[in-house]
């Protein structure tokens, strides 16, 4: 209750775990299952269908976060959910 209220497109980091992951055209990823702070910098464990993988919090790769809908708008790098 102290911290301010973030921008619509801004987060606070412990608010990220359970966020819904989802693809520009609405199809569902996954969910946030933790986060991780790497050297290479802050990285989300996503728990998607099939099994978890890492997907680094970058622009490149998270192109929104709606925090209303408590959801995030991700690109995958190719290849990243094939097995």
């Amino acid at each position: 209750s102290e911290l301010p209220r973030p921008a619509e497109d801004e987060v606070y980091l412990h608010e990220l775990e359970g966020f819904a992951v989802r693809r520009a055209d609405g199809a569902s990823i996954g969910i946030v299952s933790g986060l991780y702070d790497l050297p290479s910098g802050l990285t989300l464990e996503v728990q998607g269908p099939k099994r978890e993988f890492l997907l680094p919090f970058k622009k490149e790769f998270v192109r929104q976060v709606l925090r209303s809908e408590r959801a995030l708008v991700v690109e995958l790098p190719e290849g990243l959910l094939d097995l």
